[in-house]
């Protein structure tokens, strides 16, 4: 068997195989801070100010795209966000919430214009006390 071949034997099943494990969220945390965040922890402004940090965030600081429906795209320049659970232990704030976003579709209704599609999915934020580094884990219900 040829190099190449060899190479192309071994390398492309683990190339599909590193691809379907980012899909489904294996190792692929986005690390960001929420300093506001942790600074109104324990205060009645906690809820709004968390959702006006994250709503706040850049463009692809989430990790939506492990939320998809179909694997498509996603638009998060409108999203929306609810909070559902908080909790607190020794050194991290946990937050699970609810984002609301859209997803591109390939081939709309109109030939092959693309699609917004409403999409949701829930997230775990994990919020260091020390350093307010935030890790974001989408969570299949």
């Amino acid at each position: 068997m040829a190099f190449s071949s060899y190479f192309n034997y071994l390398a492309l099943p683990l190339v599909s195989l590193i691809s379907r494990l980012d899909k489904i969220g294996y190792g692929g945390k986005t690390m960001t801070q929420l300093t506001q965040s942790l600074a109104s922890w324990g205060t009645d402004s906690f809820s709004k100010t968390f959702k006006n940090e994250i709503e706040g965030l850049d463009s692809g600081a989430l990790p939506l795209e492990k939320g998809t429906n179909r694997g498509g795209p996603v638009d998060d320049s409108d999203l929306s966000v609810s909070l559902l659970h908080t909790a607190d232990n020794d050194a991290f704030i946990e937050a699970k919430m609810g984002v609301f976003f859209y997803e591109i579709s390939a081939g709309g209704a109109c030939g092959d214009a693309p699609l917004k599609e409403n999409a949701y999915c829930v997230i775990l934020v994990s919020i260091n006390k020390a350093t307010a580094e935030a890790e974001f884990t989408v969570v299949f219900e």
